[in-house]
């Protein structure tokens, strides 16, 4: 479950262990960010499946949309926006549960705390190793370690933009034309028209 999710998202190594092959998937031109933190997402194409929620007494499907990307996760896939709009579904995080309304009833799916836990540390892990890995790709490729001399921190007085207008800059302007009580500062070189 992923409410900030606008995409549905499903992982190619379940797309694979599904029975499915490339060849059923369509293109797609979706760019995704916060997979990976500082990293954009590039899925393998999309495919649209048939998802059921419920038991024998009540159950709803219907068919979902997912961008099938090639990234390690512990997740199987991910429902996003989409899936909640289609099924017309609540979730409660605090509870893991989702909501839904059924052809008899309202349909409860629970979540696990324990697996829950297991797969956001599993996450946080991966995202921690990406990370590391592009350091030393960029420490790699930026840094000779033969150069003994020491980085240079950037100061303001070799870049004129960063500094302060002086307050000779400003002019003072009224809120409401005639009345001097509110007023604000502008440049001296705007128009206050």
């Amino acid at each position: 479950m992923d409410g900030g999710s606008s995409i549905n998202i499903l992982y190619y190594e379940t797309f694979r262990r599904m029975g499915q092959t490339d060849k059923n998937l369509k293109p797609s031109n979706t760019v995704f960010h916060g997979m990976v933190p500082g990293k954009s997402a590039y899925p393998v194409g999309k495919i649209a499946l048939e998802v059921a929620f419920g038991d024998d007494y009540d159950s709803r499907s219907e068919t979902l949309t997912f961008e099938v990307v090639k990234i390690k996760s512990p997740y199987h896939a991910l429902f996003g926006r989409p899936a909640y709009a289609k099924f017309m579904a609540r979730p409660c995080y605090v509870y893991l549960q989702l909501k839904m309304p059924g052809h008899k009833g309202t349909i409860t799916v629970h979540g696990s705390r324990k697996i829950a836990l297991e797969c956001e540390e599993g996450d946080a892990a991966y995202a921690k190793s990406v990370c590391a890995t592009e350091e030393l790709k960029f420490y790699k490729d930026n840094v000779n370690p033969a150069d003994m001399t020491s980085l240079k921190k950037p100061t303001t007085e070799r870049d004129p933009v960063l500094k302060f207008k002086s307050e000779d800059d400003t002019k003072l302007v009224d809120f409401v034309p005639g009345d001097s009580s509110k007023q604000f500062s502008i440049s001296a070189n705007l128009d206050t028209k």
